[in-house]
């Protein structure tokens, strides 16, 4: 799933970074990790690729899924930050197709692009099943 938004807040650890970018057209706003192997960056620094107040256009994608729980087919589809600064992600979505034994991609509703979801083990999930669990909303590299 590819967004483009402005990147509001950049933190940095190392080679780490949490993004907080604003949609374009559009009120949500998404906290994102990033990783940038070329550039270390001693955490408070200044990071030299990613600065706040630019456009920024980001492919992203779902990681580190270890559970997957199916969910009732009527369920509102989305997906929720709770944790403040934080990319932790609980989602609803829906099986687009499968992708590898441990991948897969969803969507949020029709019409709704999808997204790579990269779970921990294989997932034996079938197109059109709605699907409930938690992830890490990443920058994919």
């Amino acid at each position: 799933m590819r967004i483009s938004g402005t990147l509001i807040t950049v933190i940095v650890d190392g080679h780490e970074r949490i993004l907080e970018v604003a949609l374009r057209d559009s009120e949500a706003r998404y906290w994102i990790s990033a990783l940038e192997p070329a550039h270390f960056v001693e955490p408070g620094g200044v990071c030299p690729t990613l600065h706040e107040g630019e456009l920024a256009e980001l492919s992203l994608v779902l990681r580190f899924v270890t559970k997957i729980q199916p969910t009732d087919p009527r369920s509102l589809l989305g997906l929720t930050q709770p944790m403040p600064r934080s990319p932790h992600c609980v989602v609803v979505a829906q099986v687009a197709h499968s992708i590898e034994p441990d991948c897969f991609a969803c969507s949020f509703g029709e019409g709704t692009p999808v997204i790579r979801v990269e779970c921990e083990s294989d997932h034996n999930l079938s197109e059109g099943q709605v699907v409930a669990f938690t992830a890490e909303l990443a920058r994919e590299a």
